[in-house]
């Protein structure tokens, strides 16, 4: 499954304004941990559908990493209704974390 990336701090904000559960990777193209859990998002994104997924890589898109708070790479941050949401906070690249707070962030 591709997951959408995030070129601009306007098209952020009108996916996290514009859907229920959103789930943002941030992550950037050097880091090798990034590219590790980019397969486990993926995979993860296809057993949630309730969850909209998305990509912003902070280096090409500080503004928006710094808008969400995203202070280093990998992390995963979930939004509700537009506002952050403490259902998923995870820095890091324990993809079975990751799973278990996405299963607990789409129910």
């Amino acid at each position: 499954m591709a997951i959408p990336s995030i070129s601009t701090l306007k098209e952020f904000e009108k996916i996290i304004n514009n859907h229920d559960r959103v789930l943002v990777f941030f992550s950037a193209a050097w880091i090798g941990a990034c590219r590790d859990m980019r397969t486990a998002f993926e995979q993860c994104a296809a057993k949630f559908p309730s969850l909209y997924c998305i990509e912003v890589d902070i280096d090409q898109n500080p503004r928006t990493a710094q808008f969400a708070n995203a202070t280093t790479a990998p992390s995963f941050k979930a939004f509700r209704g537009g506002t952050p949401s403490s259902d998923v906070d995870m820095e890091g690249s324990s993809a079975s974390f990751l799973e278990k707070s996405m299963s607990r962030f789409a129910s």
